[in-house]
C-alpha cells in the first residue's frame, strides 16, 4: 500500500511546484506590495513593467531594524484583460521628472521612495505568456544616492530612455533577461548605475 501512496504524493508535489511560479507571479498578494520608505534617507525610483511578456520587479534590503524586507514593486491590480493587454494596475507617481513619453501594449510604470541607508537588491521575474514557464529570474545589488532620481528598466528599454518596450522573447534576444538602474540627470539624460555584484 505504501508503494502506491508514495509515488502519488511525489507526483502531486511536483505538479504543485511546477504551477507555483506563474500563479504567484500573476496573482501578487497586496500584503507583498512595496510601500514607500518613510525615512529621510531615500531616493526616488521609477519602475517599468510589461504585460507582453509579463515582467515584474521585486526589491529586497535590510530595514532600519536590520530585518530583511522583500516586496513586489507594483500596485494593486484594477483590471485583468488577458485577451488584450493583460492586467492593469493602480497608477502611482511621486512627480519624478522626465516621465516616459510613450508606453505601448499595456506597459506601465510606478514611482516609489526607496532606501539609501542600505544596499538594495532588485530582482526581475519574467514569464512568457499567461500560463507559460518562468523565462528568467535575475538579481542585481546597487547602492543608490540620497534625493536622486532613478529608473529600473529592462535592458532593451535603456537605449531609448524607456519610451518604448520591445516585444521580445528569450530565444531570439540575448538581452531579454537583463536590466539596468539608470540615474535621471537634471537635463533628462540617463546615466547607467553599475551593480555592486
Amino acid at each position: 500500500m505504501k508503494q502506491l501512496i508514495i509515488p502519488s504524493v511525489i507526483v502531486i508535489t511536483v505538479l504543485l511546484e511546477g504551477c507555483a511560479i506563474p500563479s504567484v507571479n500573476n496573482a501578487l498578494r497586496s500584503s507583498n506590495f512595496y510601500t514607500d520608505d518613510t525615512s529621510d534617507e531615500i531616493a526616488n525610483l521609477r519602475v517599468f513593467r510589461s504585460n507582453n511578456p509579463i515582467v515584474n520587479f521585486y526589491v529586497s534590503y535590510k530595514n532600519m531594524d536590520g530585518n530583511q524586507t522583500s516586496k513586489a514593486l507594483i500596485t494593486k491590480k484594477i483590471t485583468n484583460n488577458l485577451n488584450k493587454h493583460g492586467a492593469k494596475h493602480q497608477t502611482k507617481t511621486i512627480n519624478m521628472p522626465y516621465p516616459p513619453s510613450l508606453l505601448t501594449g499595456g506597459d506601465e510604470f510606478f514611482e516609489f521612495k526607496v532606501p539609501v541607508y542600505t544596499n538594495i537588491t532588485f530582482r526581475l521575474v519574467s514569464v512568457a505568456g499567461s500560463t507559460a514557464m518562468l523565462s528568467c529570474d535575475i538579481k542585481k545589488t546597487f547602492k543608490l544616492e540620497k534625493n536622486k532620481n532613478y529608473e529600473l528598466v529592462r535592458f532593451s528599454q535603456s537605449f531609448n530612455h524607456a519610451t518604448t518596450i520591445k516585444k521580445i522573447r528569450p530565444n531570439n534576444d540575448p538581452n531579454y533577461c537583463k536590466f539596468d538602474v539608470v540615474e535621471i540627470l537634471e537635463n533628462g539624460d540617463r546615466k547607467e548605475i553599475y551593480a555592486l555584484k
